[in-house]
């Protein structure tokens, strides 16, 4: 009869061969995205807009639930139509995507930002910036985009 052995490196193998290899946890859009965006009419002047984006503390505005621009492009819009300085929210990835398909989205459209949506509502925006500081091996891209 073989004794049975007291060292623990062998279960510790057992053990992981019996589960397989462990998935690695990929960080999600959901802890790098900015929440800070507000919903505002669309026949607002560009600089009405910033002002409101100014006092809130807010970086981006929302049109009509499909618009969205950002505090800088409405403050280079002046008296314009705040709407007019807006882009379509465009393709939008799931607050539970991991960063690298949000950033295959943005290198496929060519954008700079994209939607983060939970369902049908949009629950935040994540740069290009933000994506590239998080992702390895991406900071040089982030100069040239």
């Amino acid at each position: 009869m073989k004794p049975e052995s007291t060292d623990r490196t062998d279960d510790l193998q057992l053990l992981r061969s019996s589960r397989g290899v462990e998935p690695v946890l990929e960080t999600r859009v959901e802890e790098v995205m900015e929440r800070d965006f507000v919903s505002l009419p669309p026949w607002f002047s560009a600089a009405q807009a910033a002002k409101v984006l100014r006092q809130t503390g807010k970086s981006y505005a929302l049109f009509g639930g499909q618009m969205l621009a950002a505090v800088t492009e409405l403050e280079a819009g002046g008296a314009k139509s705040a709407a007019s300085c807006a882009t379509p929210l465009g393709p939008a990835v799931a607050v539970e995507a991991s960063l690298g398909h949000a950033w295959g989205v943005m290198q496929n459209h060519h954008l700079g930002r994209i939607a983060v949506v939970l369902g049908q509502v949009l629950v935040g925006v994540v740069t290009r910036e933000s994506l590239a500081e998080r992702l390895p091996g991406r900071s040089a891209l982030r100069l040239a985009a």
